[in-house]
């Protein structure tokens, strides 16, 4: 007897299939630009010289946009790496292992490093100057002090021992990590093989600066809450635009303290058993509106941070992990948490 294949037997949730269409939308980013390239090759002619010199400055325009749809499909796919680092996106190993490398392709990276950086030292050293990723390194609520954040985070992240300490005790994702990698320069020797300045321009560009936008969304939702309190140590984004893009990543409380929680049921969760206990300065519905305010020439606000500690003392970061830290627990979703005082930093 023949067995259809659904999504049921591909997808660890039904909700998947959003992943997956924002996934391909994604890949189709880095890929387009190269298709285009390699029908202008194909054509066999000067556009300059046949067209026009005006034709040049269309492509020059059309490579900007380019540009900037790869970064919007490579942040995308690394909010999709988050979801998918914590609750694998599809149903089999193998199925995720060929979305990892997907995924590898979409973001610049080998995607599975996200459960050393991410899943272990963020969630494990959490309110500690040991998160690399900690907004210890944020000194001031300001645009200058989210670039600065983001340069220190990247530097506290090169933690290669703390990192091959950390795969000596676990070789199937040290063997899936050097199979991402192996999989991303055979992926960047043929992009480069098709149009090295294409790859110099947009994909190269695109993949910086989406990472670059990843690591500092962390400032973003955590910079000025007291992460010792047990729910206002993040700031949520609820719209539903952001949300819909991003799978959700904007209700941050609960996920944060209960990683096991599949993205799509976060909203009501979030409706739940936050709504009621969260200071209102800590759910905001427009993303761009809040970063502004809280950011933009105008910020007054100040950082607090029980973490902060003196920027010099902020490399080199300790690497030991902790893996009894709350944050790592599965805790019972039954009862509201435990109100607390809202934080005194955060715009309304």
């Amino acid at each position: 007897m023949k067995h259809r294949l659904t999504s049921r037997m591909l997808l660890g949730h039904p909700a998947e299939r959003r992943t997956l269409g924002l996934g391909s939308l994604g890949l189709l980013g880095v890929l387009l630009p190269y298709t285009l390239a390699l029908w202008r090759s194909m054509q066999g002619f000067d556009a300059a010289a046949q067209w026009g010199l005006h034709v040049e400055f269309w492509f020059a325009l059309l490579g900007f946009a380019l540009l900037g749809l790869q970064v919007i499909g490579s942040y995308i796919g690394n909010g999709i790496n988050h979801n998918h680092s914590h609750r694998p996106t599809m149903a089999t190993r193998n199925l995720n292992r060929i979305f990892n490398v997907v995924l590898t392709l979409i973001v610049g990276y080998p995607v599975s490093v996200l459960k050393i950086i991410h899943g272990l030292n963020h969630h494990g050293e959490f309110g500690s100057s040991r998160d690399w990723s900690g907004t210890h390194q944020l000194d001031s609520m300001s645009f200058g002090g989210l670039i600065r954040y983001t340069l220190r985070a990247f530097r506290s992240m090169n933690q290669p021992e703390a990192k091959a300490r950390e795969l000596r005790s676990r070789p199937a994702l040290e063997r899936e990590i050097r199979r991402e990698a192996r999989m991303l320069l055979v992926f960047v020797a043929l992009l480069f093989t098709i149009s090295p300045l294409t790859f110099l321009i947009i994909t190269l560009p695109a993949w910086v600066l989406s990472n670059f936008a990843a690591v500092m969304i962390n400032a973003i939702q955590h910079g000025g809450c007291d992460l010792k309190s047990p729910t206002h140590h993040s700031v949520n984004f609820t719209g539903s635009f952001y949300n819909f893009w991003l799978c959700n990543n904007g209700y941050h409380t609960w996920h944060h303290d209960h990683t096991d929680v599949h993205w799509s049921d976060l909203p009501a969760r979030h409706r739940e058993q936050l709504d009621r206990v969260l200071a209102p300065q800590l759910n905001q519905r427009n993303f761009l509106k809040y970063v502004w305010r809280a950011y933009g020439p105008g910020s007054t606000l100040s950082i607090k941070d029980p973490s902060k500690t003196p920027l010099l003392r902020a490399w080199p970061v300790q690497t030991e992990f902790d893996p009894t830290h709350p944050s790592l627990w599965v805790q019972d979703v039954s009862s509201p948490p435990a109100e607390s005082s809202p934080p005194n930093s955060i715009p309304s």
